[in-house]
């Protein structure tokens, strides 16, 4: 049952002003209102609301605002397994889940891009494969527990994103010419200097949505860096040891440097309205400037296997910035510095196929204990 009634509503000067009361129940029986200015937004509303109802897709105004990070903490209170070590290992996954980028959204606001994101991220920390797959799975149950159980959302954002079956994530690389070509057909200049920033600074996606102004230090382009110290929102780094100086190349500096000048604003990368861009946004733009770079390339006949690859990800920037520092001959030490890992160990488990001339430096060092027959 809907209805929608005009309302005057009382102000403060004494004076009435008209409001459209709509109203609907859901399956369940509840009753959800909401007052509009106008009628045909009423009507709107009222209309998508029942809609949903009726194709069993319907979320409750109020169950739609709860954030994932909240939700987890509910779910944990209503999980019973049989094994009390599961709780435990229950408990230590939803932690984790409550401390990604994403949890502070709201549960019906997380986009498949943010979990492929997030799993990409604990590869990069140096997580085994299995505990990678343990949280991932976690997430997946809680949404299913959403959706089938208490039947506050339609859909699971962590059962798009396919699993590697306990393997490390298999990250993928394009060529600096690549990333040139995708930089060349970025929609705007703040999803240019996005780009610029996860191949040069090898920033994380949030990182880069979250970078301010005042976060970049570009004066003096011979000694310029970025200190990335929130990710989109306001919302905290990965870890504690994010928050760091990233050496940037002077010529990168000189490009950052105009960017900011052209358009004084509190956040680094604006979409076309001048507020903050989002993360999934940046992704998604991202992606269409890579299609678009593969589109010229096909035209052009380049080969299959020489193409920008399809499934690149804007996250996998930070890998090019990687492969890059390696190729110059930098040390690993140095490489793990310029990424902000946690050590050079964790380093090492992500890119230790990069270092150039790796296995060779073995071989020729065994050689120094051959002895001739």
């Amino acid at each position: 049952m809907a209805s929608i009634k005009k309302r005057e509503i009382p102000k403060s000067d004494g004076s009435t002003t008209i409001r459209w009361r709509a109203r609907y129940r859901d399956r369940r029986g509840e009753m959800h209102e909401k007052l509009f200015a106008r009628e045909r937004e009423a009507k709107d509303w009222i209309a998508t609301q029942t809609a949903s109802v009726v194709t069993g897709k319907h979320v409750a105004p109020r169950d739609g605002s709860v954030t994932l990070s909240n939700y987890a903490e509910h779910w944990l209170t209503r999980y019973r397994p049989e094994a009390p070590s599961s709780v435990a290992s229950a408990r230590v996954h939803v932690h984790k889940i409550q401390g990604a980028p994403f949890a502070s959204k709201g549960i019906v606001d997380v986009e498949p891009v943010d979990v492929e994101d997030w799993l990409a991220d604990l590869a990069d920390e140096g997580r085994a494969p299995s505990y990678i797959a343990a949280v991932h799975a976690r997430l997946r149950s809680i949404y299913k527990y959403a959706i089938d159980r208490e039947r506050i959302i339609h859909h699971n954002p962590a059962a798009a994103v396919k699993g590697r079956g306990g393997r490390r994530r298999e990250y993928t690389l394009c060529s600096p010419e690549q990333m040139w070509a995708i930089h060349e057909h970025a929609e705007t200049d703040s999803v240019k200097i996005g780009i610029l920033l996860g191949a040069f600074a090898g920033l994380r996606v949030g990182e880069i949505v979250g970078l301010r102004p005042e976060d970049c230090f570009v004066l003096d382009p011979s000694s310029a860096y970025v200190y990335p110290r929130q990710q989109f929102g306001g919302a905290p780094l990965k870890t504690p040891g994010s928050a760091a100086r990233v050496e940037i190349p002077s010529e990168f500096a000189t490009t950052l440097r105009r960017h900011i000048e052209s358009r004084p604003s509190d956040s680094l990368l604006v979409n076309q309205w001048g507020k903050p861009l989002q993360q999934v946004v940046f992704s998604k733009s991202f992606q269409r400037a890579r299609d678009k770079a593969i589109a010229v390339e096909v035209e052009a006949g380049v080969p299959v296997g020489q193409r920008i690859p399809t499934n690149l990800r804007a996250h996998d920037l930070r890998h090019l910035c990687a492969s890059m520092l390696f190729a110059a001959g930098r040390p690993v030490p140095e490489v793990a510095e310029h990424l902000r890992h946690a050590s050079s160990a964790v380093t090492l488990a992500v890119y230790s196929h990069m270092i150039p001339g790796r296995g060779r430096a073995g071989a020729d060092a065994l050689s120094s204990s051959w002895r001739s027959a």
